[in-house]
């Protein structure tokens, strides 16, 4: 069974230019690169990025815009058997650096970055007329089920 840690930020106050859905990868790109730098500094590993949780990751953040609310839905490890996951979600007009910036002044986001039990993951985002809807997701190597 995974082991499941989840926590959310609402929009900053920063703006960032209207959001491009062609541009959701970039975004996601940024944040995914943003949160690593800040796990590096902290002297852990940076996440392998991976498309199987990057994919997962998409189908969250159009669900967080669709529905537009902050809200987690059960959470298992998207793509290793067992494994711990954890995920943070953002709303917001703000530009990357400043979502991962309030991610890291949020005991329970920053928890989940931090967390050196995630070695790959990835961020999905997705665009409603003013704003990123973003989930991050970090994951832990498979269980052995022996």
């Amino acid at each position: 069974m995974a082991v499941i840690v989840a926590a959310s930020t609402a929009s900053c106050a920063g703006q960032a230019a209207a959001p491009q859905a062609s541009e959701a990868g970039t975004f996601a790109r940024e944040l995914f690169d943003g949160a690593n730098a800040e796990r590096v500094a902290g002297g852990l590993a940076p996440l392998e990025w991976q498309d199987c949780v990057a994919s997962v990751a998409v189908e969250r953040a159009e669900a967080v815009r669709d529905s537009g609310t902050l809200e987690h839905q059960p959470l298992q490890a998207p793509c290793a058997a067992k494994a711990m996951a954890g995920e943070n979600l953002s709303l917001s007009s703000a530009t990357a650096a400043e979502v991962v910036a309030r991610w890291m002044e949020s005991p329970g986001h920053e928890a989940n970055i931090m967390s050196d039990a995630y070695i790959t993951g990835a961020v999905g985002c997705a665009a409603d007329d003013s704003r990123w809807a973003c989930s991050w997701l970090g994951q832990g190597p498979p269980v052995d089920a022996g």
